[in-house]
């Protein structure tokens, strides 16, 4: 597939299959993934993707009362991002005041949604979760960060088109200086 087709084929999708996705499918996109640019090469993320069992059930308890989320409850996959920590980045980020750690996580994110869509998955990029109950769910360290979620899966419709337009060019484009 040509990389715009992966671009046009990308979307948020809000309504699953219940076909399993294969975990080597996963695995796969996490190490395409990992080859994302970052700040200084830190990579400062961690995956954990959760596919199955009592991990996926209590996974998908986090977003309990949030209604525009209820779709995460037939996402078979749901791909945490945790934002790793060290001094390295932490000074930069002190100097430039750059938050470089969620810029990456955010690069490392579009990536693994692009990786997905061509290989033939949707996704949904959720940021809107109970962050502590997420960490006690899957036993994550209290001291690390969750940052995304990505739900990922087959999509409900087969070739569902991206539903909302984008912006015209002319309104996110400037040559030189800025105008509006």
């Amino acid at each position: 597939m040509e990389f715009k087709e992966v671009l046009e084929k990308r979307y948020s999708c809000r309504d699953f299959s219940d076909r399993a996705v294969d975990i080597e499918i996963i695995k796969e996109i996490i190490r395409e993934t990992q080859l994302s640019p970052s700040a200084m090469n830190m990579q400062p993320w961690h995956f954990i993707a959760v596919h199955s069992g009592e991990a996926l059930v209590k996974a998908r308890e986090c977003f309990g009362g949030l209604s525009f989320n209820k779709f995460v409850k037939d996402a078979p996959v749901l791909t945490v991002i945790i934002k790793e920590k060290n001094l390295k980045l932490k000074t930069a980020e002190l100097i430039t005041g750059r938050e470089f750690g969620e810029i990456d996580v955010g690069i490392a994110a579009a990536v693994y949604c692009m990786s997905a869509a061509d290989k033939g998955l949707s996704t949904c990029i959720l940021g809107a979760f109970k962050a502590n109950k997420i960490k006690e769910a899957l036993n994550i360290p209290k001291n690390k960060d969750v940052a995304l979620i990505i739900a990922t899966g087959y999509a409900a419709a087969e070739g569902e088109k991206r539903k909302s337009g984008r912006k015209e060019f002319e309104k996110v484009f400037s040559e030189n200086f800025f105008r509006e």
